[in-house]
């Protein structure tokens, strides 16, 4: 969903190696102060073996929880921002992360099992109401993601206007069942129903 909304370049790594393309396209970043990477994920999807050999390339930082749902719901409300590279005229900032920790934001809400389905959702999103992809099971919305939803509801600001959160539900009711997108909805809704 990032890589959908910043366009950013991304490389890819087995759960044990690096490809030789990404070792390749390290080594031609690798400058003062290397490339800037973040594992998308627990050390079970790229191993602790492998972020330290990706460390001999720059900073690596892995944004991950307990599981697929806190990893996905932590990605939400990541944000890195800093000095990142340029010339003497210029210098381009780093920024890498939605870092949403309030009220009025969309989402992609999807089973796991259809995440190839939620990735052009996300590209699409783009050009309207795009924002993090949020993970949930097909009979029930997990603890990580529940407990992040609640932590961005929205509140009324005031008699006139109210905040609100806006989300996208990817599949049918066999992938996310209706009382999945009931909970979701009482967790976006500003008011208690």
């Amino acid at each position: 969903g990032w890589n959908a909304h910043m366009g950013k370049g991304f490389a890819w790594v087995y759960q044990d190696s690096i490809p030789q393309a990404t070792i390749n396209l390290l080594k031609r970043r690798y400058g003062d102060a290397g490339a800037f990477m973040y594992l998308t994920g627990g050390a079970d999807v790229i191993s602790d073996k492998v972020a330290k050999q990706l460390g001999q390339y720059g900073l690596v930082r892995r944004i991950a929880g307990k599981n697929i749902f806190a990893s996905n719901s932590v990605n939400a409300g990541y944000k890195d921002f800093g000095r990142n590279w340029g010339w003497w005229w210029d210098w381009d900032p780093r920024a890498l992360g939605w870092g949403i920790a309030q009220a009025g934001h969309n989402y992609i809400i999807g089973n796991p099992d259809d995440i190839l389905y939620m990735i052009p959702a996300a590209v699409l999103g783009h050009m309207g109401k795009h924002g993090p992809i949020l993970l949930v099971k097909p009979d029930s919305v997990p603890k990580p993601t529940a407990d992040y939803l609640k932590m961005v509801k929205p509140f009324k600001t005031g008699p006139q206007e109210t905040i609100l959160n806006f989300a996208w539900i990817i599949g049918d009711t066999t992938s996310v069942s209706t009382a999945t997108q009931q909970s979701v909805d009482r967790l976006l809704s500003p008011f208690d129903i």
